[in-house]
């Protein structure tokens, strides 16, 4: 088949539709992109309590508050890779206070950061019923019955997470709150129990409050004598904070009730602070997206891609420049084309020079097609080459010699008698 080439108005005329599509793509994922980047602005994505989230039930303001202050990072790993809590304060805040447990090497964990110097303030959600809170598993309903085990031997299972309430020494109670006019409910009052420059009362939104304390806590705030709701103990050289509504550190709460003294203490002495974002959901798996944040390789990204679409535009498009006056002869709906004729014949121009291709044509058509001629037509062929070669080379014209010999072989028997005539007015 032949292989068309377009004029050049005809190749850019092509691409104005994929060009127009491509820049409506680009709009398309820039609006998508600007609409997520709204969304992840608010925030409203992430789960209550998280540091990203900008709205009444989010802590984006108390974090952009520290960093102004010292260091503050978000822990997005496990527990396991805390690290050392020499002066570090670690807020995991807005965990549940029924599902909050952990394993052996997690408390391991959590007490060597606070052996160490470090500060963990647990802010529990607000609660307004009872916990149902299930306490760590113990041996299986065939031990407890004391029937025997039969069949093979269990395989060992990974440690249980065990509830705080067991290895802190407390436990939860719970303490209505009072609903007003509108069947909200209203917040309680609780009342500072030590000598520290704090507020006298802070509001509590959580009918949560910790009993059966070891005595190891102290109380800070309790909403009565025996309903203390923010509690602390020393572990080590750092120290546990518990509080029972982590409404208190909330965006909402620093704009309408904010406790700047309170704040401060929760905080402590230490200036670098951890936001834990992990137990929220909120978590990093290593990848090459993981990589590219970390080492702001951004810029790269987009080289890369250019580079990409480079390519794909050098192989697409040719760079060599129009023939101009070879397209201006063919007519508006012409286009050029290359066939097996084209080929041989650029063949020919490169490997046979001028004075050589008729001899060569003759050459070859002696020996296909002469032994089929009668021997009057090739005496008067020979004839016409034998004048041409008595010519100077200068003027010597293998085109005129080419259409005498088609006029001699395209003659008839009938009249090929008047060719010697002929050829000896063109000698």
């Amino acid at each position: 088949m032949t292989k068309l080439s377009l004029p050049l108005s005809a190749r850019t005329g092509r691409w104005f539709p994929w060009l127009g599509l491509l820049l409506l793509g680009a709009g398309f994922v820039a609006g998508l992109g600007q609409l997520f980047q709204l969304r992840f602005q608010l925030g409203d994505v992430y789960p209550p309590y998280s540091s990203f989230r900008a709205d009444p039930l989010g802590t984006k303001a108390l974090y952009l508050a520290l960093s102004r202050l010292g260091t503050v990072r978000r822990h997005f790993q496990s527990l396991e890779k805390l690290g050392d809590g020499h002066g570090c304060t670690l807020f995991y805040l807005g965990a549940d206070a029924a599902s909050l447990r952990f394993t052996a090497n997690e408390y391991r964990h959590l007490e060597a950061f606070m052996h160490s110097g470090g500060r963990l303030v647990l802010a529990l959600l607000p609660a307004y019923h009872p916990l149902n809170i299930t306490t760590s598993t113990g041996s299986s309903p065939a031990s407890r019955s004391g029937q025997p085990k039969t069949g093979p031997p269990t395989q060992p299972t990974e440690p249980q997470p065990v509830p705080i309430t067991d290895r802190w020494q407390f436990s939860y109670g719970h303490a209505a709150l009072a609903k007003d006019e509108s069947g909200r409910y209203a917040p309680a009052i609780a009342e500072c129990n030590v000598q520290l420059p704090l507020p006298y009362w802070v509001p509590c939104s959580s009918a949560l409050f910790f009993d059966k304390l070891g005595p190891a806590w102290r109380v800070i705030y309790a909403r009565s004598p025996d309903q203390p709701v923010l509690i602390e103990r020393k572990v080590g050289q750092g120290c546990l904070v518990l509080c029972a509504d982590a409404y208190l550190l909330s965006n909402q709460a620093l704009r309408h009730q904010r406790y700047t003294s309170l704040l401060s203490w929760l905080l402590g002495p230490n200036r670098q602070v951890i936001f834990d974002e992990a137990h929220l959901g909120v978590s990093e798996e290593p990848g090459l997206a993981t990589i590219v944040r970390r080492y702001q390789l951004q810029g790269l990204g987009v080289v890369l891609l250019a580079l990409a679409g480079l390519f794909v535009w050098k192989n697409a498009a040719s760079f060599l420049p129009p023939q101009e006056g070879r397209w201006q002869r063919l007519e508006p709906d012409t286009v050029l084309g290359r066939d097996m004729a084209s080929g041989f014949l650029n063949l020919l121009r490169r490997n046979v020079r001028p004075d050589e291709l008729l001899s060569l044509c003759l050459v070859e058509w002696k020996k296909s097609c002469a032994a089929q001629l009668p021997r009057a037509k090739l005496e008067q062929v020979q004839a016409l080459i034998d004048a041409e070669n008595a010519r100077p080379p200068r003027d010597r014209d293998p085109v005129r010699l080419y259409v005498e010999l088609c006029r001699v072989l395209a003659r008839r028997p009938s009249v090929a008698k008047d060719v010697p005539s002929q050829v000896q007015s063109a000698t």
